[in-house]
This record gives structure tokens, sequence and C-alpha cells, in this order.
């Protein structure tokens, strides 16, 4: 049984995601700072962000089974 190892993810999309999130945080902040009355509204949009952060970082790092890839879920013969 092989044992989890992070570096053998690859971390691409998670880098891409990241990115694209802090291109967004970015945008709100700039949005906040040209519209100030606006600064308010916006809170929200960073704690959504940061949780859809926090779930794919989440989502990336945890273990997967090894049984899922050990066979071919389309060629089962009870479908």
């Amino acid at each position: 049984m092989r044992k989890f190892s992070v570096t053998t993810r690859r971390t691409g999309g998670l880098i891409r995601f990241w990115l694209a999130g802090l291109v967004i945080a970015v945008g709100l902040y700039w949005v906040g700072r040209t519209m100030p009355a606006a600064r308010d509204l916006l809170v929200p949009g960073y704690w959504i962000l940061g949780a859809l952060a926090l779930f794919f970082t989440v989502r990336w790092y945890r273990p997967r089974r090894g049984d899922r890839r050990q066979s071919d879920r389309r060629d089962r013969s009870d479908q």
C-alpha cells in the first residue's frame, strides 16, 4: 500500500485557482478603493472567496483512495 504524499500530486489546478482568487480579491479591493460607499457590501465577497479557497485547498490536499482507480467504472457489468 502506497503512502499519500503531497509531492505526487499535480499542483497546477490549485495554483491556478489561488491565482484566480488573488485576481478577484484585488478586483474587489480596487472596487472598494474607487467606490468607498461599496466597501461594506464587499466584505461578504471576501468571506465567500476565502471559504472557496479553503474548501478547494482541503479538497486538493485530502488523500485519494486507491480502490477508485483500480478499475474503470464504465466497464462494470451491473449497469
